[in-house]
């Protein structure tokens, strides 16, 4: 508790003001924790540190052979040099295979000691992690000092979400953001019309590709594939030859490659199988007249996951929590707002606002299954100081001292 001292004069005479204010007043933002390297002489062949940073990555560095040197690519790096190798582990953990950015690194050299000094990048009490090594030479002291002043919240990850199910998040300053999964990898829809037999003349079926172009393909006793005329005496029922409803599919008046055709024919069951570009939505409805045909709709679009559109994989042996932090930690995300942290053993992803306040109790809206969702809370509003004057029995409470005098 910091108390300070303030003179300033009123009705002709000197008050002393006194003001009382918490040690975290003022803070708005999480603090980062720092860590520190100590080399006194090169490590070992084969020693290795692993850090982990404020958002769970966990990596592990090896000190290489001086014959081999620094091979950054594997995390690996070199022990040579007047810096005892410490400049090329700082190069190792800057690196896009490394913490690339999640630990800041500056080194410094007092005689013949170099310290690197680690920064975790994001703030909060989830970036006081453990050092764990086995280097020789080196003395770490472990991530601390990280606090938090915002608002936390917990996603508990019991399986994989189901694709296009959301979750949506609001910053302490208001920023909104929906997050949706998606599927790990894309996929195309696929439909099959089944032909027992030639359909009747002027029956229709009408076929929507992925880009969402429709057309209706009409039966005929003579072809016309410029205007979707398709004859039902082509071969295999109608369904193939030259002439048939494959050929006007593929024709260039038909969808012209947008949708793919095969054909297949047992025992004088004649089968059509139609693959649609990738993409959820590919999974259209096909509408149909036909006759002897039956259709089985398409279905089994999926659409690959885009950071950059706050999307997420449900893949993975994180069911999805990995993904979800890098969607909220991507700079179409959150981007620093809200932070994040990863249990990898439980599935838990801990999410912490980096503003202070009782503005970061947001809501959580949430449609993901598997997923259990504890809501953001714990900010409480911070203390205002409390100014008080004295002079002979003259004692009371002063706004105006807080607003002019806090400095």
């Amino acid at each position: 508790m910091a108390y300070t001292k303030k003179n300033y004069y009123e009705d002709n005479f000197v008050m002393n003001h006194y003001e009382r204010m918490t040690d975290d007043f003022g803070k708005t933002e999480s603090v980062k924790a720092v860590g520190t390297l100590v080399f006194t002489n090169a490590p070992a062949v084969s020693d290795t540190i692993t850090l982990i940073s404020t958002d769970g990555t966990s990596v592990t560095y090896t000190c290489n052979t001086d014959a081999l040197g620094e091979d950054l690519p594997n995390n690996k790096f070199a022990r040579s040099g007047a810096s005892h190798g410490a400049d090329s582990l700082k190069a190792a953990i800057e690196h896009a295979n490394g913490h690339n950015g999640k630990i800041t690194v500056s080194l410094s050299t007092t005689a013949s000691v170099v310290t690197l000094t680690l920064t975790q990048i994001r703030g909060g009490a989830s970036g006081n992690t453990t050092i764990t090594d086995t280097l020789s030479s080196v003395t770490p002291t472990n991530f601390a000092g990280g606090i938090d002043y915002g608002a936390t919240a917990t996603l508990a990850f019991s399986n994989a979400p189901t694709a296009e199910e959301i979750i949506t998040l609001t910053s302490a300053t208001g920023t909104t953001k929906t997050y949706t999964c998606k599927s790990a990898n894309s996929a195309a829809a696929t439909a099959t019309l089944v032909f027992t037999n030639a359909p009747l003349t002027d029956e229709v079926i009408t076929i929507i590709s992925t880009d969402g172009t429709s057309i209706t393909y009409k039966c005929r006793g003579t072809p016309d594939l410029a205007n979707n005329y398709f004859s039902r005496l082509a071969d295999d029922h109608g369904a193939g030859g030259t002439t048939g409803l494959k050929a006007a599919i593929e024709h260039a008046n038909g969808h012209n490659g947008k949708i793919t055709v095969s054909l297949s024919s047992t025992s004088g069951v004649v089968t059509l199988l139609l693959t649609q570009a990738v993409g959820s939505d590919g999974d259209t409805t096909i509408t149909s007249t036909l006759s002897h045909v039956t259709v089985t709709t398409f279905a089994g679009g999926l659409d690959q996951f885009v950071l950059a559109n706050n999307q997420f994989s449900r893949g993975g042996s994180n069911h999805g929590a990995d993904s979800l932090r890098d969607a909220i930690e991507h700079a179409s995300g959150h981007n620093g707002e809200i932070l994040t942290s990863l249990n990898e053993s439980s599935n838990t992803l801990t999410l912490i606002q980096d503003q202070a306040g009782p503005t970061g109790n947001t809501a959580i809206s949430s449609t993901l299954s598997n997923v259990t969702v504890t809501g953001f809370s714990g900010a409480t509003k911070q203390n205002v100081p409390f100014s008080y004057a004295t002079k002979g029995i003259r004692l009371r409470l002063n706004y105006d001292a807080y607003k002019t005098n806090l400095g």
